[in-house]
């Protein structure tokens, strides 16, 4: 009889027994979505998690769509929310990550999911990130701005057409250095 060592010792990551495999459905593979969504199943959580950055006003159409899709008034803070509503479960919290609200959910919902992608919800622009930066400076990125456009914006960035693209450009109030930044970035 073989014996797995590592399995005896494996620890087990605290997520696995509150999303079962029973409950879980993939979502469809392709499509580009904000915010952006990545199955745990390789790590045997059966559920897909989101880390995006939130603009303040957007908090409250979060939270009345966790009302809405699992029947509990609840208030996104610091603290790990976790709600379970039959066979739906939903962690969520917030934390700070250069200076504004990064949103983390992990859910084995898929119409959440959909309908949480469906509101089109944009992260703070990159003047308000990085407020004393002179964007048109930066050939390439590196350290803090690398992770940020990367982690935060380039999801965002990439789940917009093109003429999207640019009408969130003219609407944006960007620095001509700013836009230029974007554009040469897509």
């Amino acid at each position: 009889m073989k014996i797995n060592l590592f399995s005896l010792f494996r620890k087990k990551n605290e997520l696995q027994d509150e999303f079962p495999f029973l409950q879980f459905c993939a979502l469809p593979k392709g499509v580009c979505i904000y915010p952006s969504f990545v199955s745990l199943e390789k790590n045997n959580i059966y559920a897909h998690s989101a880390r995006f950055m939130i603009n303040p006003e957007d908090q409250s159409v979060i939270e009345c769509l966790i009302r809405l899709f699992f029947n509990e008034k609840v208030e996104i803070n610091e603290r790990k929310n976790k709600i379970v509503d039959h066979n739906k479960t939903l962690i969520c919290y917030k934390f700070k990550e250069f200076g504004q609200d990064i949103l983390r959910v992990v859910t084995n919902d898929n119409e959440f999911v959909k309908c949480l992608c469906e509101k089109g919800l944009e992260p703070p622009g990159p003047e308000t990130v990085f407020p004393d930066k002179n964007l048109g400076d930066y050939g390439s990125l590196q350290g803090g701005m690398a992770f940020w456009w990367d982690v935060y914006w380039e999801p965002f960035w990439n789940s917009l057409r093109e003429d999207e693209k640019k009408q969130y450009l003219e609407r944006s109030n960007f620095s001509v250095d700013t836009i230029e930044f974007l554009k040469c970035r897509h």
